[in-house]
């Protein structure tokens, strides 16, 4: 085999720092937990000298990402999608949301085979229907960025992101429902129990919430019953507010000491998904919410250590996603 003479060849020079970087992420725990889906070699090539270029397009604060769709081979690279999430997602934090508005629609294409970044999209795209000024985020209407919010929220937890974001999304996706008054379902999703490493947080917060649900629907023994749940695992702020609502109304007084024996089973959950799943008005995006609240999800505890107590990696990778 003869030698070629590299003298006359041409190269193109990648950058190296971006090519460490993504050959260092294949190798990590994160990287292995998140990648699916198979990759073109040539692809990666082809991408890697945009890389650099998009960057500094995420960094430039007269750049609005509006061409941002020609970029689209970049999500061939390995690890290359959570790295700019992460940049992304800084832009959201920055009040810069048209732009990270751009960037995570970005991330939601077909191209991304990262289910992380995939659903983690998906769920700040859903908070910033449901939360940011509509002068912000350019909806022609309160509907619009609520039917929007649900579209987005109810699909995060088919993907193997985040669970606090999944847990956050049943939440918000909940607040919605009720905001247009659908409190049968948002109760229902706040039945839902998804394991994350700030389980108790988001068990104080979902409760809470659904007795002020319960309290629209005139369910004063369940109401009381959420109470009580939202108080066992409370912090001292949402206790406070508790012992207020107790003190200050004798039926929730006398009911309270019963709440002991009587904590929530699957029972009252399923009862909860029928009354919802029943009611004779539609409502919207039933078929998502059907999916979302029969997702079967396993116990808190019986998480595995490393994802349990490890918030990088507390993301559903669970068997029972069905």
């Amino acid at each position: 085999m003869g030698l070629t003479n590299l003298a006359n060849q041409n190269f193109d020079v990648f950058p190296w720092t971006g090519l460490r970087e993504n050959i260092d992420y294949i190798w990590s725990d994160e990287s292995r937990q998140r990648l699916n889906g198979e990759v073109s070699l040539t692809r990666i090539v082809e991408s890697l000298n945009k890389q650099d270029i998009f960057e500094r397009k995420i960094n430039d604060p007269e750049d609005q990402l509006s061409d941002i769709y020609k970029y689209r081979d970049l999500l061939a690279i390995p690890g290359l999608a959570g790295k700019l999430y992460w940049k992304i997602e800084k832009l959201f934090w920055r009040g810069q949301y048209l732009k990270a508005k751009e960037g995570f629609e970005f991330l939601t294409l077909p191209e991304n085979k990262d289910g992380f970044t995939q659903g983690a999209s998906r769920f700040f795209l859903g908070r910033m229907a449901k939360e940011i000024p509509l002068r912000t985020t350019g909806f022609p209407s309160r509907h619009d960025a609520q039917m929007t919010a649900l579209d987005y929220l109810l699909s995060v937890h088919k993907f193997p992101t985040c669970l606090t974001y999944i847990s956050f999304s049943y939440i918000m996706a909940a607040e919605v429902y009720s905001e247009i008054g659908k409190n049968k379902q948002a109760i229902a999703l706040c039945m839902v129990d998804v394991p994350s490493i700030d389980w108790k947080e988001m068990n104080t917060t979902k409760h809470f919430n659904a007795a002020k649900y319960c309290l629209y629907l005139d369910d004063i023994t369940n109401r009381v019953r959420h109470l009580y749940e939202s108080y066992r695992y409370g912090n001292e702020n949402t206790n406070e507010k508790i012992e207020d609502i107790i003190n200050n109304d004798p039926f929730v007084c006398s009911f309270w000491e019963q709440c002991i024996g009587i904590p929530f089973s699957d029972y009252d959950k399923h009862l909860c998904f029928a009354a919802a799943l029943e009611e004779k008005d539609d409502f919207p995006y039933e078929d998502k919410f059907y999916e979302a609240i029969n997702h079967s999800w396993p116990e808190e505890k019986s998480l595995p250590d490393e994802i349990r107590n490890n918030r990088v990696l507390n993301n559903n990778i669970l068997e029972h996603q069905k």
